[in-house]
C-alpha cells in the first residue's frame, strides 16, 4: 500500500488494520497528533493503533513540511522503534509537503526521484504477498502454468531497466506505470 498527504495516513491506518506485505507512507499528516478543531476532515491521532503496526513501513518526509512538522516525523520514528516496528524514514531538505506532486510549486525533482527509487526498492524486498496477489488475479488456465513471482519479478526488472524513461518525462504517477507494465507483461503471456 502506497499514499500520500492524507493517503500517506489511510496507508499507515491500513497497516494497523490489514495484513499488507509493506506500506508506505508519504508525508501523511495526523498520525500522531489529532486535526485542529477547525479542520475539515474529521479524524484523530493513530498513535494508540501504532502497536499493531503489521507491515514494514517506509516513510518518505520533506524538512519544510509543517504537517507533518520534522519534530512530529522524529517522535513516530521513535515511537516505533521503542514498539519494534520495522520502518525506515527518509526525510528530504528543501522539500515541503507535496513535493512528489508534479502539478504543484512544492515539486522537488530531486526529492521525488530519489524518493521512487527507495519506493521500488522497498516493495522490491518485500514482495511475497505480491507474488499472492498476481497469482489470484490469473485467469485460472494460466494460473496452472505460470508462476506469479515470475510475472512480478519481470516486471519489476523492466521498472529497473526503464526506470530512467520514466524519471526524465513522470507525466505518469510511479504506482501507475509500474501498473502498466505489469499488465504489459501479462497480456504477452
Amino acid at each position: 500500500a502506497i499514499g500520500y498527504c492524507s493517503g500517506g495516513r489511510q496507508t499507515v491506518l491500513s497497516a494497523c488494520e490489514l495484513d499488507l506485505d509493506a506500506a508506505v507512507d508519504c508525508y501523511g499528516g495526523f498520525v500522531l497528533n489529532d486535526p485542529p478543531p477547525d479542520f475539515p476532515l474529521r479524524s484523530r491521532s493513530q498513535r494508540d493503533g501504532l502497536a499493531n503496526l503489521r507491515a514494514p513501513l517506509l516513510g518518505l518526509f520533506g524538512n519544510d513540511d509543517k504537517n507533518p512538522a520534522p519534530a512530529e516525523v522524529d517522535e513516530l520514528d521513535a515511537l516505533l522503534t521503542e514498539l519494534g516496528k520495522e520502518h525506515e524514514f527518509h526525510r528530504y531538505d528543501g522539500a515541503g509537503h507535496a513535493f512528489f506532486s508534479t502539478d504543484r510549486p512544492a515539486y522537488r525533482v530531486e526529492a521525488a526521484v530519489d524518493g521512487y527509487r527507495r519506493i521500488r526498492d522497498f516493495f522490491a524486498r518485500h514482495r511475497g504477498r505480491l507474488e499472492a496477489l498476481v497469482g489470484l488475479r490469473l485467469d485460472p488456465h494460466l494460473r496452472s502454468r505460470i508462476d506469479a513471482g515470475d510475472v512480478l519479478q519481470e516486471a519489476w526488472l523492466d521498472v529497473g531497466r526503464r526506470f530512467d524513461e520514466w524519471v526524465k518525462k513522470p507525466d505518469m504517477p510511479l504506482f501507475l506505470w509500474v501498473r502498466f507494465l505489469t499488465v504489459q507483461k501479462l497480456a504477452e503471456l
